[in-house]
């Protein structure tokens, strides 16, 4: 008896059917913000939403490297100071490479920051830039473990990459409403 192709192409039409929604409305959230922190936090929950992961975070470029200051846990937020310099953690390597990361095991990568792993009980994730017009990274967000234990896919990993997409032109319309903000104050 052969498998039938007609349900295998099914489920993958509503898939990306689901994922195609979920980026739809993950641009028309971001878009609608107008502070940094919150756009961060929304884009992090969007992502754990559209991968069915479990935890994340998300931050921007700093004079330091990579910057975040919490993490987001399930529904919960954690404080967490994370700086990553260039080269140091995922999102320092995704800094230096302008390319996403991923491991399917945490518990033997020797990128990942070990407080991280240790903390929020990594085993997997992925770790994606966020890239301006201009090509630089200016963010990163990361999301850890797939709630159904599965592995990250190449879908996620897609699906992600257009999440950054996104975030990048938000990030780019609040930094330029604030400096619209200032110049109006002069």
């Amino acid at each position: 008896m052969r498998p039938s192709t007609k349900n295998s192409t099914s489920a993958s039409t509503k898939e990306l059917e689901r994922s195609l929604k979920s980026l739809l409305r993950l641009s028309d959230r971001l878009n609608s913000i107008f502070d940094l922190d919150n756009l961060l936090d929304v884009l992090v929950e969007q992502a754990l939403d559209l991968t069915d992961a479990q935890s994340g975070c998300a931050g921007l470029r700093t004079a330091k490297g990579m910057s975040c200051n919490h993490f987001l846990q399930e529904s919960s937020i954690v404080p967490f100071l994370y700086d990553c310099g260039p080269g140091a953690g995922w999102a320092g390597r995704v800094v230096a490479n302008k390319k996403p990361y991923s491991t399917t095991d945490a518990l033997n990568d020797n990128v990942i920051q070990p407080d991280i792993r240790e903390r929020f009980g990594v085993a997997s994730g992925m770790c994606i830039p966020i890239i301006d017009s201009e090509k630089e990274v200016i963010g990163f967000f990361e999301i850890y473990n797939k709630r159904s234990s599965k592995e990250f896919t190449q879908q996620d990993l897609t699906n992600c990459v257009a999440a950054a997409q996104i975030a990048s032109l938000a990030i780019q319309n609040v930094l330029t409403n604030g400096k619209l903000v200032a110049l109006d104050r002069k």
